[in-house]
């Protein structure tokens, strides 16, 4: 299956996912079964789209991540015919050079979502 010009990555035993730098991101590849991100600017973004296998009922992301800045993360969910919304969002404080793991969990919408 093609998705969004990228190759379909496994994420465990429940989904697939293909990820596409969109807005300030100098960098966006795969590494160790997760995404490496440089960011180039104040407002960067990626989008990626899921497919969940059929029997899972919650869309699982654990968030690794490791800033040189204090900040704010928002993380967005969607199907792929929907927009991205505030009301579909979830936002987490990032700490400078704290490795933070967050775990958020979001409902299944449909077989196919976009974060």
């Amino acid at each position: 299956m093609a998705c969004l010009g990228q190759t379909l990555q496994p994420v465990g035993r429940n989904a697939a996912v293909s990820w596409r730098a969109e807005h300030d991101v100098r960098i966006a590849e795969p590494f160790q079964n997760s995404l490496k991100i440089r960011l180039a600017g104040n407002d960067p973004y990626v989008v990626c789209t899921i497919f969940l296998a059929p029997n899972a009922k919650r869309l699982w992301v654990d968030v690794d991540l490791k800033s040189d800045q204090d900040g704010q993360a928002q993380l967005f969910y969607a199907t792929k015919k929907e927009e991205f919304s505030e009301s579909r969002s979830v936002r987490f404080d990032v700490k400078r050079f704290a490795r933070q793991q967050v775990p958020l969990s979001f409902p299944r919408l449909s077989d196919e979502m976009r974060l």
